[in-house]
């Protein structure tokens, strides 16, 4: 009698064992950009952002447990590129990135690029012509577009990239540079910690619309039931636009 007791003991809790495990939250990691406030940046250990939250909040509502690594953006792609890392966020589709990567049917936010100069400094500006013969600053790794792609590639303007939005926005008060393309609430958030949203403007006419920047997953990465997880991921993502969730965490960063 001990003995079948025992065993009922046993396979009762064997039975416990296969059901947590069946229901074990499925882990995965992504990667984004430091030092680039309002959208991604850390503080000590804490990952913090726009961005940051929407992802946060996503992964709870499918029940992933997702973990964020920090790292320079062409190192994201390239980790994105090859699974290193089963996705990064957030980044503009283009054809080259579809080729590595599933793109989220809604992007996690809209960017708007506009070129800042010195107040004082300011120079027409209604198409890439404009630009040519001028030296200007961007991020490393960014991409502003075909335009401004091709016309460097024909040295018809030139670009030096920095780190992050401070190292630009230094070189542009040490006339290094004569202006500086990029997002415009990341810049307008740098210049108001250095003290100098009063001294560089942006100029009015924005380089091209604003363009959304969505979560990728890796087509490489090993995600189990990838495909229906990414379906997941849409409707949760898609209900958090409708519910007004991510524009109280954009409020959040923004107002």
């Amino acid at each position: 009698m001990k003995k079948l007791i025992i065993i009922t003991i046993i396979c009762l809790f064997g039975g416990i064992v296969v059901v947590q495990s069946s229901v074990a939250q499925q882990k995965l990691n992504f990667a984004t950009l430091d030092k680039f406030a309002p959208f991604t940046w850390s503080e000590g250990k804490q990952a913090k952002g726009i961005d940051v939250d929407i992802l946060k909040e996503l992964c709870k509502r499918v029940n992933v447990n997702c973990q964020i690594s920090f790292m320079p953006w062409k190192r994201v792609m390239h980790y994105t590129q090859t699974g290193k890392t089963d996705g990064g966020f957030a980044g503009f589709k283009t054809p080259e990135r579809e080729a590595f990567a599933h793109f989220l049917d809604l992007p996690f936010h809209y960017s708007k690029y506009q070129i800042f100069v010195k107040k004082g400094h300011e120079f027409p500006y209604t198409t890439t012509q404009d630009l040519y013969g001028k030296r200007l600053g961007k991020n490393r790794g960014f991409n502003l577009g075909k335009e401004l792609v091709e016309a460097t590639t024909a040295k018809k303007l030139f670009f030096d990239e920095a780190r992050d939005a401070s190292a630009n926005i230094s070189k542009l008060m040490k006339d290094r540079i004569q202006g500086y393309v990029g997002n415009y609430h990341e810049i307008r958030i740098a210049l108001k910690k250095m003290g100098l949203s009063h001294q560089v403007v942006p100029l009015l006419k924005p380089i091209r619309k604003p363009r959304g920047a969505f979560l990728l997953i890796s087509k490489n990465a090993k995600i189990a039931n990838k495909t229906t997880l990414i379906d997941k991921m849409n409707l949760a993502l898609k209900q958090m636009h409708e519910d007004g969730t991510i524009n109280k965490i954009s409020s959040k960063y923004l107002d």
